[in-house]
């Protein structure tokens, strides 16, 4: 890369970077006592945009969040619910005085409060498809409570957990707690909430997605009665936030243990993401765990103990059979990492998992389906996402490095869109790779390789990322905020039918930013006042 990294104005711009990540991140630990310390086992392992730690308390006085983009429910406005310009959201009384220190969005949005707290607005139905065809249901309760989903309410939670981080998948969601549970909740057709679930209702047996694949549901489940216990199924839903249960049987460990004692995954979970179909958390031992509709790391490993055969390929198992799906399972790094390198923070997309480890290394997979249910079979369609070239559908399934041409080869940050990938290193630079040219903020290079965005972010320090369905957005540590991909939605703030194919400055926010967020068709951004 250029030399830039060793001019005095690098240093400078370094050197603020570090005092804005030790203001920002570390000095509340030390400063907030039960409250900071809490978090601090958490906090060395969730680096990226998607378990961000706590931006609190900060420098400014207040947190708030600003949205955007395709408007209604979802934007959590309901007294201004336009899609632009960017607007505050609007949260209930009791809860006015509390920071929103972290955010996540999909076709839903969800704000964690400084208290743990979850609230939570948008679509609490399928329409769309939840699956390939699968009719849409009017209740997949991916809010994970009753009542007004234009305004952001509060998600109950079990037990009186505290919430630390969450993931809004297509139609559902994982929250990761202050004692290092996992809880799902929303549409489970696949599997993807880990454990069991209750059928909902449909108005309507036939049903296109968004793919436009339409066709009438032949799905066992679909005459069942609804309220009967589930795992899979096109109506199979859970609007009730729920631990899921990690058995390390079940997660392979027993043929790797001397005793049962080790066999047990007492870990606590440090990371969590949603995605199409899947979902996936960390451990503080840097264990990764997934289910649903996901064969990433998974393939090769079964075939090479010869329970299946190229013909009877997992990934028909994954989608016949929804008990193996909902399974926690245990992936690794492929070949392993050296010794004391683990995983530390996980990102889903509809085609593809990135995770980060330690040493600052970014790994990705492929999940072996097109995104809507569908088995990819040839190899050059495996690709999106990756980062790296691949011989053979076997080797897009296994979790491998992606090499980088950068100044700094260490990466603080991952974020995944639908089928692309932004990657945030050490010296605030971004890198991007993925299927759709708009999203990446670049015009040359290959797309499928990791590339540097420059343009009007070059010279700037980037502090959050964040990938959107076919847009990115980033904020840098001037408080700024910056988009490119598809504004047709407003996404980027304003409504346009034009692209924009490089970083372009959103405009219309009071404050500074702090962190950005990105979901389908809308956006957001956490801003200190």
């Amino acid at each position: 890369m250029n030399e830039r990294s060793k001019t005095p104005e690098h240093m400078t711009k370094l050197l603020t970077a570090v005092l804005y990540v030790f203001a920002v991140l570390l000095l509340p630990g030390l400063m907030e006592g039960t409250e900071g310390s809490e978090n601090d086992s958490l906090g060395k392992y969730r680096k990226s945009g998607i378990q961000a730690p706590e931006v609190s308390p900060n420098p400014y006085g207040r947190l708030l969040v600003y949205t955007w983009g395709i408007g209604g429910a979802r934007v959590a406005r309901p007294s201004n619910p336009s899609a632009t310009p960017p607007n505050i959201v609007e949260i209930p009384s009791k809860f006015s005085s509390q920071d929103i220190i972290h955010i996540s969005f999909s076709g839903h949005s969800a704000f964690l409060l400084r208290s743990g707290e979850l609230l939570t607005a948008g679509r609490n139905d399928s329409a769309g498809g939840g699956g390939r065809g699968s009719p849409p249901i009017d209740d997949s309760g991916q809010l994970g409570r009753d009542g007004d989903i234009n305004s952001a309410l509060p998600v109950t939670l079990p037990d009186n957990a505290k919430v630390t981080a969450t993931s809004c998948g297509r139609y559902h969601t994982v929250a990761l707690t202050s004692t290092g549970e996992v809880l799902t909740f929303g549409l489970n057709d696949r599997g993807q909430l880990g454990r069991s679930g209750i059928l909902g209702s449909t108005t309507r047996s036939c049903g296109c997605d968004s793919g436009g694949n339409c066709n009438c549901s032949n799905d066992s489940t679909s005459n069942s009665k609804p309220g009967s216990a589930c795992i899979g199924g096109s109506t199979c839903r859970s609007g009730i936030a729920t631990k899921v249960l990690f058995d390390g049987k079940i997660l392979g460990f027993d043929d790797k243990c001397k005793a049962k004692a080790e066999c047990q995954l007492n870990t606590r979970a440090v990371a969590v993401a949603a995605g199409r179909y899947s979902s996936a958390a960390v451990f503080e031992d840097g264990t990764l765990v997934v289910w649903g509709l996901i064969a990433c790391g998974t393939a090769s490993e079964l075939l090479e103990k010869n329970e299946y055969t190229e013909s009877s390929d997992i990934r028909s198992k994954l989608l016949h059979d929804p008990n193996f799906a909902a399974s926690p399972r245990n992936i690794r790094l492929d070949p392993p990492p050296k010794e004391g390198v683990k995983i530390l923070d996980v990102a889903l997309g509809y085609v593809h998992l990135v995770v980060l480890t330690s040493d600052g290394s970014v790994y990705t997979c492929a999940t072996g389906f097109d995104g809507y249910a569908g088995i990819v079979k040839q190899k050059n369609e495996l690709t999106s996402g990756l980062g790296r070239k691949i011989d053979s559908v076997e080797e897009a399934l296994k979790l491998q490095k992606v090499l980088f041409h950068s100044s700094s080869n260490e990466f603080i940050e991952v974020s995944t869109g639908r089928c692309h990938v932004l990657a945030r290193n050490k010296a605030g630079e971004v890198y991007s790779w993925g299927c759709s040219r708009k999203s990446l903020g670049r015009t040359s290079g290959e797309q499928e390789e990791p590339g540097r965005v420059k343009g009007a972010i070059e010279d700037e320090y980037i502090s959050s990322v964040a990938s959107g369905e076919y847009f990115s957005l980033v904020s840098s540590l001037t408080g700024k905020v910056y988009g490119w991909g598809s504004s047709s939605n407003g996404q980027l703030g304003q409504i346009s039918s034009r692209d924009e194919e490089i970083p372009f400055p959103i405009d219309d926010i009071k404050g500074k930013v702090v962190r950005v967020s990105a979901g389908y068709q809308h956006a957001g951004a956490i801003v200190g006042i």
